[in-house]
């Protein structure tokens, strides 16, 4: 139930801060979910611009490169408890 709660703050961080407005349902529960763990949990994905600075940090970067000898970047990211008390103390303000 926690995690249905923290996605529309997430949704509505995200506004505010100009960022991850295309951030879809499952990654706005994914954010919930990483929230709910206290920052125990780490993320690796292709697709950064769903998770962005204003509340993950980045722990580190894995490179992959394909058969084709395309090489594809996975961040792993970590849901950042200070970004996010700054981030809803700046939202809290414009109530």
């Amino acid at each position: 139930m926690k995690i249905q709660e923290n996605a529309p703050l997430i949704s509505k961080i995200y506004a505010q801060n100009n960022v991850a407005l295309n951030a879809s349902f499952v990654d706005l529960h994914l954010t919930g979910r990483l929230m709910f763990s206290g920052g125990k949990s780490i993320l690796i994905t292709g697709n950064k611009k769903d998770f962005p600075d204003c509340l993950f940090s980045i722990e580190g970067v894995i490179n992959a490169k394909t058969a084709e000898g395309t090489v594809h970047n996975f961040y792993a990211l970590k849901f950042d408890e200070a970004k996010f008390k700054k981030a809803y103390e700046n939202l809290d303000k414009l109530k």
